[in-house]
């Protein structure tokens, strides 16, 4: 009878520790997952929204600098009218600006006058396209919506308006642009990299018409159904989460150029960053079941063999949980009880061995593989807790220079080597409470708390000096460029406060390289 009891009591426990070791490891991977879906999707938004930024930055100069120098040639011909050769000039042009597919002079009743070479054969004829009409109706400098055009290709027309000395209109100066051919567009954003995402960027004119698609089948099509396209069309810029008009689930972010009404869209696929959030998961859950299972086997086996201080030991066992098993303090046993002492001492053991292991999932969850310094996560932690605080801190941002060309002369494995050997340097050259980061590629970050910015300068000019005068593993010195920034000083925004050193290191690249500069 006593026997059944105990029987009865040890199966109860053993399923009471069961039942709490899987209800906290569903507890766990589900908010494991839904915060790293959470991070991830912010993550991939902003940096869709940083590469739609940079190439709208790039579009809009560079369409600036092109409109610019067409109307001084506008102007310039119809100052030499009759003194030079318009031809020539035209090619002139056309070979100055590559960016352009064509360049020709069309007077103000729609009559090809001159042109570079490849359309001649029109010249004096009349022609009739919507870029034509609508630069002869507006007469003044304009971009076109893009439209086919007499020889049936699919084009954008930037024209100038042509004036004499009485200020009279005499038409336009045009250049085209061929959306389906190779084009400054394609060449812009040809070779973005997707990392693998299936992620891509296109480019709408001000009607939601595609300009440029990685697929060129899609070039001059309508995409006004999406909702980032409709955004651009009203000149709002932004990120959010939507289905394209191919009905595919995108994290979208869009920038709506200033010189233009064009817009830049950069997106992924939500389920290829989803996928990575489920692969962690998955990956903490095949670290921590055998990890269970094995406490759950020990307190099955070793529950027969306590008596009085079984319910102490089963109380704790059922409180035991992934994440709280290393501060859960132990019940207090008797000495003199020789099974409850071995099973107190088995359970020590097994608490250690989940601790262990889940120290070990912190390191791994924290740091960065290749360098050993933290990542971007802890980064972040602490400059949201240091910010929440009021913790004064400041911010390096070091870059290595030319590291393209360590990877392209030595090879991506010494590389590698030398990223690790300038993050023993970093590490070596601050003190233990800096926060060293990777940043990525060949950027890192120190994070130095209750540092003045004079402070940081000089660990920054130590690691810089450190680099320039030692041997790297590719056999010669290696030397990084920083920027420097300090909150509250320089900013009170993290976003701001990042964007500053970042502007610094680009103010060091430009000042030479290999030097601190400081916002």
């Amino acid at each position: 009878m006593d026997r059944k009891k105990g029987f009865t009591l040890q199966l109860m426990v053993s399923v009471l520790v069961i039942l709490s070791g899987l209800t906290t490891l569903a507890a766990s991977m589900f908010i494991a997952y839904r915060n790293e879906k959470k991070s991830l999707t912010r993550i991939t938004l902003e940096m869709n929204k940083i590469n739609s930024d940079r190439i709208a930055d790039s579009v809009d100069g560079l369409f600036f600098t092109m409109k610019t120098s067409l109307s001084e040639t506008a102007r310039y011909l119809m100052r030499k009218q009759g003194q030079t050769d318009v031809s020539e000039m035209l090619n002139l042009f056309l070979l100055n600006h590559p960016d352009f597919n064509s360049v020709s002079m069309v007077n103000e009743n729609g009559i090809l006058l001159h042109s570079s070479a490849g359309i001649t054969e029109m010249t004096g004829q009349k022609v009739e396209s919507v870029g034509v009409a609508q630069a002869l109706r507006e007469k003044r400098p304009l971009v076109s919506e893009p439209y086919m055009s007499v020889g049936n290709r699919l084009i954008v027309l930037v024209s100038e308006p042509l004036f004499d000395e009485n200020g009279t209109y005499r038409g336009f100066l045009g250049a085209s642009i061929r959306l389906q051919e190779q084009n400054l567009l394609s060449k812009m954003i040809t070779g973005v990299p997707s990392g693998g995402s299936g992620s891509y960027v296109f480019v709408v004119s001000s009607s939601g018409y595609i300009l440029y698609h990685p697929d060129r089948s899609r070039i001059g099509e309508n995409g006004s159904e999406n909702v980032a396209v409709q955004d651009l069309m009203a000149g709002k810029s932004g990120a959010q989460r939507l289905v394209n008009t191919r009905g595919i689930d995108m994290l979208a972010s869009y920038t709506a150029l200033k010189g233009l009404n064009w817009g830049v869209v950069s997106q992924t696929p939500t389920n290829a960053v989803l996928s990575d959030s489920k692969k962690q998961v998955l990956g903490i859950a095949l670290y921590t079941i055998p990890v269970m299972l094995v406490v759950i086997i020990i307190i099955y086996y070793l529950i027969g063999k306590v008596s009085e201080p079984l319910v102490k030991l089963a109380r704790f066992a059922s409180r035991l949980s992934y994440r709280t098993a290393a501060d859960e303090p132990f019940p207090r046993i008797h000495d003199w009880n020789y099974e409850a002492n071995k099973l107190y001492g088995a359970m020590a053991i097994a608490v250690n061995h989940v601790r262990h292991e889940y120290d070990n999932l912190l390191l791994e969850a924290h740091t960065d593989p290749l360098t050993g310094l933290f990542n971007r996560r802890v980064m972040d932690h602490y400059i949201q807790v240091w910010m929440a605080e009021k913790v004064p801190f400041c911010l390096l941002i070091l870059d290595l220079d030319h590291f393209k060309q360590v990877n392209d002369t030595y090879g991506h494995d010494a590389g590698d080597e030398v990223l690790r050997a300038v993050a023993q340097t970093v590490r070596a050259n601050t003190r233990r409470e800096h926060v060293c980061c990777r940043f990525g590629g060949e950027e890192y970050v120190v994070l130095m708390p209750g540092t003045t910015r004079k402070e940081a300068a000089g660990y920054a000019e130590t690691i810089r000096l450190c680099l320039e005068q030692s041997a790297s593993p590719i056999g010669r010195p290696v030397t990084v460029s920083v920027g420097l920034a300090a909150y509250p000083d320089s900013a009170v925004d993290s976003e701001v406060l990042f964007r500053l050193a970042d502007e610094a290191l680009y103010k060091a690249k430009r000042a030479g390289r290999n030097r601190v500069e400081s916002n």
